[in-house]
C-alpha cells in the first residue's frame, strides 16, 4: 500500500492538489517524530497564515483510520503516525504474494556499478 497516496488523498491543505500534496510529503528525519510528514510553509501565503497555525489546523481537520492512527502539529509541519499492526499485515501479505522476488527490483539494471 502507498501509505503517502492514502496520507494525500485524506490532506485537504489549502489549494494543493493531490498530486502537489503527495510530492511534498517525505519522511522525517528521526522516526521519533512520526512516519511521514508535510511541511506546510508552502501554503503560508496563500492562506495567510504561520505555517505552524496551518499545521495544527490541518492535524486537527485530519480524519483518522485504522491506517493513519495519528495526525500532530509539530512546528510548520503535520506529522503522521501508521498503525503498525496493518503496516505488518501489509509488508507479510507482499512477502507471502511475491515469495523470493520480494524486496528485489531492476533498479540499476544494465548500469556499470563501480565498487572500491
Amino acid at each position: 500500500m502507498d501509505f503517502k497516496r492514502h496520507i494525500a488523498a485524506r490532506l485537504h491543505a489549502g489549494e494543493l492538489s493531490e498530486e502537489e500534496i503527495y510530492s511534498l510529503i517525505a519522511l522525517p528525519p528521526n522516526t521519533e517524530m512520526g512516519d511521514y510528514a508535510f511541511p506546510c510553509f508552502r501554503l503560508a501565503k496563500t492562506m495567510r497564515m504561520a505555517p505552524a497555525r496551518i499545521a495544527e489546523q490541518l492535524a486537527a481537520d485530519y480524519p483518522t483510520d485504522g491506517i493513519v492512527t495519528e495526525a500532530a502539529a509539530v512546528g510548520g509541519y503535520v506529522n503522521f503516525r501508521i498503525d503498525r499492526v496493518f503496516w505488518a499485515k501489509q509488508t507479510l501479505t507482499r512477502v507471502l504474494t511475491e515469495r523470493e522476488k520480494y524486496g528485489s527490483s531492476d533498479e540499476g539494471h544494465g548500469k556499470t556499478v563501480c565498487i572500491d
